[in-house]
């Protein structure tokens, strides 16, 4: 796959500082910024394995910190730059980042967030997480924060290549309910193109914005494109929803995992976004689902 250059401008003025960004998502972001001619440097965690040789090759430059101190953390900031925070979900050490950051916050120009789409409907865990995104614009004026729909492509999404390979191993498919709960899944190199853009922009900041994919799908299609893309003979069996949640219910009890019980009252939920902010602000332009799921598939059987 490769990332293509969409900036018409020459970046080579424009620093963006990445936290929390070495996984899978904030490594394209990354290489992206940088065929785009962003200065790039990416703070990882002190002792961190994660091999950057490759980002290193085109430029980037790797920075160490101690998260548990923030030792240092000033250094770090160029004025003018933009900051990359992609793991937003880790809301103590975030919280730590943005009382440090507070202090010589008019020396960032923007910071990019990344978060997830779903909304307090889906769980109490997303519901905080709303409540928390709303603290981080309070605190951060010059913030953009991006929500994603469910994300998937490349190997161990823990995504679609999980539904992938139970279609191949396992004779039967379970579906709890109707499997008409709508999903709207995003490619990772569409999302991290779209992140890139928002490093473009001179204005919009100060909000949310939702990203999900091309296609709007209900999951038992999404199924049935999956089982057509990679031949499985597995048979879809649904389970009415009682009958799960009564299931459900006595394992909860038994391995003492609440989370369970309100994943199973979700899961009807539906789980699409709306474009069109993400269209106009970030020119926003996924590739179709079926397409993607064309390179997916290659990708999970490497």
């Amino acid at each position: 796959m490769i990332l293509i250059n969409f900036m018409e401008n020459s970046q080579d003025d424009k620093i963006v500082i990445s936290f929390l960004g070495t996984g899978r998502l904030g490594l394209l972001v990354a290489e992206s910024l940088l065929k785009n001619k962003y200065k790039v440097k990416i703070v990882k965690r002190k002792n961190s394995k994660t091999n950057l040789q490759s980002l290193i090759d085109l430029g980037a430059t790797t920075l160490e910190l101690d998260y548990e101190k923030l030792d240092g953390l000033n250094q770090f900031i160029d004025d003018g730059c933009d900051v990359y925070i992609g793991n937003i979900y880790q809301s103590e050490l975030i919280n730590k980042l943005i009382k440090n950051l507070q202090k010589i916050k008019k020396r960032i120009n923007k910071f990019v967030f990344i978060s997830g789409a779903n909304s307090a409907a889906v769980s109490q865990a997303h519901g905080n997480l709303e409540k928390f995104e709303d603290e981080i614009l309070q605190q951060l004026q010059n913030t953009l924060i991006i929500k994603s729909t469910m994300i998937f492509g490349i190997k161990n999404d823990l995504n679609i290549e999980r539904i992938t390979k139970v279609l191949i191993k396992y004779p039967f498919f379970p579906i709890i309910g109707s499997g008409q709960t709508l999903y709207q899944p995003i490619h990772y190199y569409d999302l991290s193109q779209t992140i890139v853009k928002a490093f473009n922009l001179k204005n919009n900041i100060g909000k949310k914005i939702m990203v999900g994919g091309k296609n709007t799908i209900q999951y038992i299609d999404l199924i049935k494109l999956i089982k057509k893309k990679i031949n499985s003979k597995s048979i879809v069996v649904k389970i009415p929803h009682k009958i799960a949640y009564i299931f459900l219910l006595i394992i909860s009890k038994v391995i003492r995992k609440k989370n369970i019980i309100e994943k199973i009252k979700t899961i009807n939920v539906n789980r699409n976004v709306e474009n069109k902010e993400a269209e106009k602000i970030l020119n926003h332009t996924p590739i179709s689902l079926e397409d993607r799921l064309e390179d997916s598939i290659k990708e999970y059987f490497k």
